[in-house]
């Protein structure tokens, strides 16, 4: 085997292998935007790659936190909805031309 196919081959699988070690360290992180929103709304971010968020919270068998976030392919909320059904607070976001608005526990609300 000729010197120039053995660094052929080299190269190729040292690419191969940089490209996936460097997905699998980007799905074990935090997204950015999911983790201040989990700051700002007081629930537990998840790591990875997301694209849309359901979890229900149970506290003695009974749901008290609903929460529902949808994030469009390029990783932009479309919809945040956070249902503290324990303390009676919701609030319901959707994405308009960049910032999310809607309403919390009724009024108005936009980031």
């Amino acid at each position: 085997m000729s010197l120039d196919l053995k660094m052929k081959k080299i190269s190729t699988l040292f690419l191969c292998t940089s490209l996936f070690s460097s997905m699998a360290l980007a799905e074990s992180h935090y997204m950015p935007l999911l983790y201040n929103l989990s700051t700002m709304f007081d629930f537990n971010p998840v790591k990875g790659a997301v694209k849309s968020l359901d979890t229900d919270v149970e506290e003695n068998g009974k749901v008290t936190y609903k929460i529902a976030i949808r994030l469009d392919k390029n990783g932009c909320v479309e919809s945040l909805d956070l249902d503290n059904i324990s303390s009676g607070h919701e609030t319901v976001l959707k994405n308009s031309n960049g910032s999310l608005i809607g309403q919390i526990d009724g009024k108005p609300f936009s980031i």
